[in-house]
């Protein structure tokens, strides 16, 4: 009964929740396309072919150009989702979006490949932060965590449809332009889709009162709330009193979050995000066809498999968090998916250590890791 009268909102949450499908595609498809044949030959010539990889300085900057992109447009999503609000700002960074896959696709060099890639994680750090602002809005106390974290599996979607794309373009297309340039240009499928879907969705209520639309804001509540009138209005008071309180308590300069109370807010939450980032797991999304060669799977289409199969495990082990974070509540999650991170790296770590050796590779003239595949 009680999803029956969330309907609405599980439909405009989950739709929304494209903007993170882009984001985990985006992570998992640079992953294959750094190990294609024809992508090193592109942007590494044939010394890259010959040592099977390109070289760190490259591949790292190619990578690391995400979290930059990510970072500026994290801080430019804040101001455009209150100014053109947070449906409008989704369709803008949409948009943005898919004029940098198409320069990917159509990249010639490096210095095209990463400025493309640079806008790209611009947008794909604004709709990282819209999103789940436009989904918690929308949604009702009860729901409002198990709507927000469909953000999350939508990115474990991505990252696994990225892995299967990757692994069948290099089987049909192997050693053509194509292999790589198809599973780029399909980000603007899914971009294209949320720019122009989202325009049919109600805008936030809680938007609307911020900008004192107080009649669209009892419209929309009705629209996507399946509940008696008088809730309604128990819920337009609820978020009125609470922009109020907002606007009588408002940060007007940067610096009132370093003095209490909000300054241990502040430092739990950029603690637990750069936590949460430092846990590993980064590493094996953008390297996962490395990692997988490194431990005997030498054959590239035998490590974008594997790559694939991981993409799955890793939907489903999003499942049980999206079921019970209502019930359980973030912190046990947190936490619970904490320790098995960490056991999940220190076996990684160890298998390494203990079965893995360093060698010198006279043909690439570089050191290389790997594990005797026995």
């Amino acid at each position: 009964m009680s999803s029956n009268k969330n309907f609405q909102v599980y439909l405009t949450g989950g739709f929304a929740a494209i903007g993170g499908l882009l984001f985990g595609y985006d992570t998992g498809v640079i992953s294959g396309v750094l190990t294609m044949s024809d992508f090193l030959l592109a942007f590494g010539g044939i010394a890259s072919i010959t040592r099977g990889s390109l070289t760190s300085s490259v591949s790292g900057s190619i990578v690391g150009i995400m979290l930059v992109g990510c970072f500026v447009g994290a801080l430019l999503a804040g101001p455009a989702g209150d100014h053109f609000s947070r449906k409008y700002s989704i369709v803008i960074f949409s948009i943005v979006f898919i004029i940098s896959a198409i320069l990917q696709t159509g990249s010639f060099n490096l210095f095209m490949l990463l400025l493309s890639r640079l806008v790209a994680e611009i947008s794909v750090g604004a709709l990282s932060m819209l999103v789940p602002v436009y989904q918690s809005e929308i949604a009702t106390n009860k729901i409002r965590g198990r709507l927000v974290s469909l953000q999350q599996w939508a990115i474990t979607i991505g990252i696994a449809i990225s892995f299967w794309i990757n692994y069948s373009t290099n089987i049909y297309f192997f050693g053509s332009s194509a292999a790589w340039r198809i599973p780029l240009a399909l980000q603007i499928v899914p971009a294209l889709i949320l720019a122009i879907g989202i325009i049919f969705f109600p805008f936030s209520p809680r938007w609307l009162m911020t900008q004192d639309r107080d009649n669209e804001v009892l419209r929309v509540l009705i629209q996507i709330r399946s509940t008696s009138s008088i809730n309604v209005l128990d819920e337009y008071n609820d978020i009125k009193n609470e922009i109020d309180f907002e606007r009588e308590k408002s940060i007007k300069l940067y610096s009132q979050f370093f003095y209490p109370p909000l300054r241990r807010r502040l430092i739990l939450g950029i603690s637990i995000q750069i936590l949460q980032q430092l846990t590993g797991i980064n590493s094996v999304m953008y390297y996962a066809p490395e990692i997988f060669k490194q431990t005997g799977l030498n054959d590239q289409r035998a490590s974008l498999l594997a790559t694939g199969i991981n993409g799955c495990v890793i939907i489903l082990a999003t499942i049980p968090a999206i079921l019970f974070i209502d019930k359980l509540g973030r912190r046990f999650i947190l936490i619970s998916g904490a320790i098995i991170m960490a056991l999940s790296m220190l076996i990684i770590g160890g298998t390494m250590s203990a079965h893995g050796s360093t060698y010198f590779n006279e043909t690439t003239d570089a050191i290389q890791f790997t594990i005797p595949n026995r």
